[in-house]
């Protein structure tokens, strides 16, 4: 009993500090079990938002494909459309003859020649870019569902609405080319028309020459605030009418309905201040491979210069090489099948694989899958 009284009377005399040590401990324990299940429960939303950016991730690439695939397949289609419209080959081939009208048929050669390749430049940079914005909110769309309602297979019906709408780019294969096409005669007739054919030209002569066609082409109308290229890629408001018109018989209020909405979020898509820059980065991009191109007719031009002068030459002869005007028709009649081909050619993997063209594609495309309405935009529900 002694050794229990003791014991006791410790316990007597110290409780007070063994329940603070006991509720401290207890705290304690309670306090790292409850950081221990918040930092568990922050691993896994980590984990699962690091799984859905690399899910996302991985469908948007999937995505690019299919935009690459598709571009390939209508390229062709566009370079047809403008080779019809601006046929080079048949003024070639009536020069072959050596006709007593030589002179008007080789300025009206050089004429289209400069046309053509222009329409060749801003017809695939418009198409790229277009057919990017309309594939990314279409898979942004499809994401958006399966994260929403884990079912990434669309109905029939969807099917046919998203058919609808990716054809509403036949409006700029058929008419807005063919339109570009006489904006850019003009502005080429207003700058070319009155040069020789025997006027020598220079890189940098030649570069200030297209660079004010290029002003001519680009300038806005009094009534268009943001882009001069959205009458070419659209009929009017809201974006491409003509898509809806083909489709209105065969689909019914629902499908039109969700065909109006991506028609609507496209237009202000391609009608902003952020596509008009992107695609005038692309632009830029196709001119500048252009002149790269050409430059290669100017360096078959260079004189052999002694290793004794190269230091003398390079700084008084800056304007060397030079061309007639002659000289640089057939490259640019050719440039065509270099820009568009039927195989992906270097120019259109460079304007695809441009960074600023991808940034906007993911940035529209992670729009549609974090959109709370990005499902009915498509869907029928």
């Amino acid at each position: 009993m002694g050794v229990l009284s003791t014991v006791w009377q410790f316990l007597k005399k110290h409780k007070r500090k063994f329940l603070f040590t006991g509720t401290a401990i207890t705290g304690t324990y309670f306090a790292l079990k409850y950081a221990r299940n918040k930092l568990d429960a922050y691993q896994e939303q980590q984990m699962a938002a690091a799984f859905a950016t690399a899910q996302r991730q991985t469908h948007f690439d999937s995505n690019q494909r299919t935009c690459l695939l598709t571009i390939n397949s209508l390229v062709p289609t566009l370079r047809d459309q403008i080779m019809t419209q601006l046929n080079c080959e048949h003024l070639t081939q009536q020069l072959q003859t050596k006709p007593s009208n030589k002179v008007h048929i080789w300025s009206e050669l050089k004429l289209m020649a400069f046309t053509r390749t222009f329409a060749s430049i801003y017809s695939t940079c418009i198409l790229v870019l277009t057919l990017r914005v309309q594939l990314n909110i279409v898979g942004g769309c499809i994401y958006s569902r399966h994260e929403n309602e884990n079912d990434s297979q669309l109905t029939e019906e969807e099917c046919a609405v998203q058919q609808q709408y990716l054809e509403a780019i036949r409006y700029f294969m058929e008419n807005g080319v063919l339109k570009l096409c006489d904006l850019i005669q003009h502005s080429v007739e207003k700058e070319v028309l009155n040069i020789s054919l025997k006027q020598s030209l220079t890189k940098q002569s030649l570069k200030m020459l297209i660079d004010r066609i290029r002003i001519n082409i680009e300038k806005l109308p009094n009534d268009v605030k943001k882009t001069p290229f959205l009458a070419f890629i659209c009929e009017s408001t809201p974006f491409v009418h003509h898509g809806s018109h083909q489709s209105s018989e065969s689909i019914n209020g629902r499908m039109l309905f969700s065909l109006s909405n991506l028609m609507q979020e496209t237009y202000d898509i391609i009608s902003s201040e952020d596509y008009h820059y992107v695609l005038q980065s692309m632009i830029n991009h196709g001119f500048d491979y252009l002149l790269t191109h050409i430059s290669r007719v100017f360096a078959s031009a260079t004189p052999r210069i002694p290793a004794s002068l190269e230091t003398r030459a390079s700084s008084e002869n800056m304007a060397l090489p030079s061309l007639p005007l002659a000289k640089l028709i057939p490259p640019f009649v050719g440039s065509v099948h270099n820009v568009c081909s039927d195989t992906t050619t270097e120019y259109l993997q460079q304007l695809i694989s441009l960074a600023v063209a991808n940034d906007y594609a993911f940035e529209i495309y992670k729009s549609f899958c974090c959109s709370s309405n990005a499902v009915n935009t498509i869907t029928m529900s």
